[in-house]
């Protein structure tokens, strides 16, 4: 899907007069990448967090020099305290902050005593001990501004009670813990939004699914990112892209565990 052709010197004069600012943090998933090419595209200056400063220093020029706005690299690796504390100092330091997208995640095609309990409990560190602090961070400074827009990045897995125990389990806090922000803080006017898409092309998924699921009902990233940015504008807790994806929500809540669970291993 090719982007609209902006007239970019137009944007970076509005910028200067009244820039915003949004936050992105990645792990090895291309949707972090769509997020801030499209935040950037709209107008906003961007602070990408990511673990590796050559793939992040690339990005962040790309995005200065093709959309003429601010970019920052903050390198911080979020499945280590010490640098989950850089990140919330970075944000707590700011006047104003606009957006977050907490798109720092990543998976095992594991069972569980496959993989060791560092590994597990890094996952958790990063999809909820980070998820949760940086939203903390964020809103603090959001309520002070009366703004804007918090995404985290969940997983149509949230809703399924069998599968992988840690990848689905740490999924579902994420999208608990995000509309319960959404009802608690709206009255300041930070709309927090729960994106949940099927399988999406992405680095895990290539890695460990690629050859088991039919390819017409692979999600790309770039439509992904941009239904959960429509529904920031409708103030939508929840984010499902797809028709299909919909689908298959219901059929998960509607199915009885025992039946999903044979279906899944019929794909391991």
């Amino acid at each position: 899907m090719k982007r609209r052709n902006n007239c970019y010197k137009n944007l970076f004069i509005i910028q200067f007069i009244m820039a915003k600012l949004a936050i992105i943090t990645g792990w090895t998933s291309w949707i972090w990448k769509e997020f801030a090419y499209n935040l950037a595209e709209a107008g906003y200056d961007i602070t990408i967090v990511w673990r590796n400063r050559e793939n992040g220093e690339g990005i962040r020029k790309e995005l200065q020099e093709k959309y003429w706005i601010k970019s920052d690299l903050l390198i911080a690796d979020l499945s280590e305290k010490i640098w989950l504390d850089v990140v919330e100092k970075y944000i707590e330091s700011l006047k104003s902050l606009d957006f977050l997208v907490n798109g720092a995640w990543f998976g095992f095609n594991e069972d569980l005593l496959d993989v060791s309990k560092d590994d597990w409990e890094k996952m958790i560190f990063v999809h909820n001990t980070a998820t949760m602090r940086l939203c903390y961070s964020a809103a603090k400074v959001m309520k002070n501004n009366n703004a804007w827009n918090i995404i985290n990045i969940s997983s149509l897995a949230s809703f399924l009670q069998v599968g992988d125990p840690m990848y689905s389990s740490t999924k579902a806090f994420i999208r608990y813990f995000s509309t319960n922000i959404y009802y608690n803080r709206k009255k300041y006017w930070i709309y927090v939004q729960a994106l949940c898409p099927w399988f999406v092309r992405t680095n895990f998924f290539l890695n460990a699914w690629m050859n088991r699921t039919p390819k017409l009902w692979l999600l790309n990233t770039v439509d992904v990112v941009k239904t959960s940015l429509e529904y920031t504008k409708r103030k939508k807790p929840i984010c499902v892209p797809w028709f299909i994806s919909k689908c298959l929500k219901i059929l998960i809540q509607v199915l009885p565990a025992w039946l999903l669970y044979k279906i899944i291993n019929k794909l391991n």
